[in-house]
């Protein structure tokens, strides 16, 4: 009976929580100066911030537009003549300082795809790799050799 005993006075054991159970989640909270709200109360001061406002957001999503045709004109090797028609779509529509941004955000790949193309000349095949000649067409220009190395 003392068996019986020691277990009747240890603690029952602890509910554990599933797995599947929903997290519950802190609210965020967020200073109303953060938010869509004008710094500036006056009617002037209202329609600054709205017009900023919309000029930002519509500028955002050509940027976004852009950055995902690229994205995806990459992934299916689309024709050159094709991502010009849509860049040319794009650009009808926008403003002159759409423009400018779209400008300054293509070129930053601008310099990428000029060394994209150099770097690829460095493994091109020889014809006679496969026979134990040396594999490479050309030699491996300095500046990605010292990349590598």
């Amino acid at each position: 009976m003392s068996k019986k005993t020691a277990r009747a006075k240890s603690s029952p054991p602890k509910s554990r929580k599933s797995k599947d159970a929903p997290k519950k989640r802190k609210p965020s909270r967020r200073k109303s100066e953060s938010g869509d709200i004008s710094p500036e109360l006056s009617a002037a001061g209202i329609e600054h911030f709205s017009i900023s406002e919309s000029t930002a957001a519509a500028r955002e999503s050509k940027t976004a537009a852009v950055k995902d045709i690229l994205e995806r004109s990459a992934k299916r090797k689309t024709s050159s003549k094709a991502l010009l028609e849509t860049f040319g779509a794009i650009l009808e529509g926008a403003s002159p300082d759409d423009v400018v941004a779209l400008k300054n955000l293509l070129s930053k790949h601008v310099a990428a795809a000029k060394n994209a193309k150099r770097d690829r000349s460095d493994f091109e095949l020889s014809d006679d790799w496969r026979d134990g000649g040396y594999p490479y067409r050309n030699l491996m220009c300095r500046r990605n050799y010292e990349r590598e190395k």
